[in-house]
Formats: C-alpha cells, sequence, structure tokens
C-alpha cells in the first residue's frame, strides 16, 4: 500500500489497547487468568480503593495461589482479590504504525466526540505533536486527538464477522483456523455473513477445506434461557436425605456468538 501511495510515507508508532475478548466474566473473577501488563478499565466505583468508574489500572503482579492481583493506580500500588472488582475490562498493550491514508476503527465508545463502538475513518495527516487528523466514515465529520486521549482504535482493514455485519465491501478475505476456533463461533450464519459482505469478490482460506465446509455448514441455533420444572424441593430448604439445598427452578446454558479479535496487520 505504501508503494501504490495509498498511504503516505511517515509513519508514527502509537500504543494502542488490545482487548482481551476471549476473558469472560467468570474468567476475570480469577488472577491466573491475568497477566503482568494487562491494562484494566474500571466499569464501576470503587471507593474503598480510589477507583472511579473509567479509571484505568495496570496489573503489576500475580498470585495465583492467594487469588490476588497487584496494580498500579494513579501513581500507587495496591492488591485485591479480582472477585471483588471483577467488573472490569481487560486489555493488552500492543504497537501499531500508522501513517497518513491508514484507515482504523475505534473499539470502544467515545461518548465525548459521539463516536460509537466500530466506527472506522481514515487518517488524513499526522502533525509534529503526534495528534491523528482522521475522517469519519459514518459521516464524513473531522476529527483530531492524539492517541494518549484515546487508545481504543486500532487498523480497520480487517474485523470480525459480527463487526462487520451491515457494512459493504468491494472484496471479501475471511480466514477460519479450523483447529483454533471456537466451534461454536463457525456455523452457516458466519457463512452468510461473511460471504455477503462482498459486492465483486469473496475468498474464504483455511487449514483444512473438509473441516472448514463442515463447520461452514453447521446449523446456527441460539438456545435461550427456559424454566425448568418445578422439583419436589422447596426452594432455600434441605432436601431430605442431607444432600443439600437444590433450587426449584433451573436455566438451560445459553449459547451465543462471542465477539473475539486480534490486531491485524496492513495488507
Amino acid at each position: 500500500m505504501r508503494k501504490t501511495g495509498e498511504i503516505g510515507q511517515d509513519e508514527r508508532q502509537v500504543q494502542i489497547l488490545d482487548p482481551r475478548n476471549e476473558m469472560t466474566g467468570a474468567n476475570r473473577k480469577w488472577a491466573a487468568q491475568y497477566e503482568v501488563g494487562n491494562v484494566l478499565r474500571y466499569q464501576r466505583d470503587s471507593p474503598e480503593a480510589g477507583i472511579r468508574q473509567g479509571d484505568y489500572a495496570t496489573v503489576t503482579a500475580v498470585d495465583i495461589q492467594r487469588n490476588r492481583i497487584s496494580v498500579e493506580h494513579k501513581g500507587r500500588s495496591f492488591e485485591y482479590d479480582p472477585r471483588r472488582r471483577s467488573r472490569v475490562e481487560v486489555y493488552r498493550e500492543a504497537e501499531r504504525g500508522f501513517s497518513p491514508g491508514d484507515q482504523i476503527r475505534f473499539t470502544r465508545p467515545w461518548n465525548e466526540k459521539g463516536i460509537s463502538n466500530g466506527d472506522s475513518a481514515t487518517i488524513r495527516g499526522i502533525d509534529s505533536a503526534g495528534n491523528l487528523h482522521v475522517q469519519s466514515h459514518q459521516n464524513g465529520r473531522e476529527l483530531a486527538f492524539h492517541p494518549e486521549e484515546n487508545r481504543h482504535i486500532d487498523y480497520a482493514y480487517a474485523g470480525t464477522s459480527q463487526a462487520l455485519q451491515g457494512a459493504t465491501v468491494e472484496r471479501v478475505v475471511g480466514y477460519v483456523d479450523t483447529g483454533h476456533t471456537n466451534p461454536q463461533l463457525v456455523h452457516n450464519r458466519l457463512a452468510y455473513t461473511g460471504t455477503s459482505r462482498g459486492q465483486y469478490d469473496v475468498a474464504w482460506y483455511t487449514d483444512d477445506k473438509n473441516k472448514f465446509k463442515a463447520q461452514m455448514a453447521a446449523e446456527y441455533s441460539k438456545t435461550t434461557a427456559i424454566e425448568m420444572p418445578p422439583s419436589n424441593h422447596t426452594s432455600g430448604r434441605k432436601a431430605q436425605g442431607g444432600q443439600g439445598d437444590r433450587p426449584i427452578h433451573g436455566v438451560a446454558s445459553v449459547r451465543r456468538g462471542e465477539r473475539s479479535g486480534a490486531g491485524v496487520e496492513r495488507p
């Protein structure tokens, strides 16, 4: 792209926050799931720790045996059991090289600027102070900001099928690693969504053609919560025979598509 003049010769290295989408709500309660260097964004206030909603902290140590993580927050360090503060977003720091002409995507809402999660833009220029001057693909509006103001950006040359729903592009190149992709995320809905985005050309790449064909032909199903038939036990009381408390209602597991993604290089 640089050779063809689609992007400029000047490149600015920028530290971004790459979301760890593989961490579920349950994962975030256990220290073993965190890594030193992870950046946390808190979704609610924690007055006793001096944390406000929207604050960031960096993981500095992980104690699996005691289920504790240590973080640095606004110049001070403390540790806690992540079960007490599991309402967090977890990120890895990553580096990207941005140049004029690059396509970028906002990976988190930026309400102050009227930007939604998934909005994209073209970098029109980078000034001497490092500010990115971008133009929105959604409404054509121009915006200038320093990457330190918002590190929730990444290349927009590729995305998950869920992120691209509703989009129309000239060509689609899809990739599925049949050995390392959650089977619940590869199904006929993915085949339809991915294939129907392209106007002129679609190409799928995979490590195993036969597995790929079988997975993409699988029916997509979403199991909803249902009420189980009442049992003979009363909620909150001991069952006969000392078997412990059993609720009279249960909920079937809910299978839903997960949004996942990772930083990508330019084509």
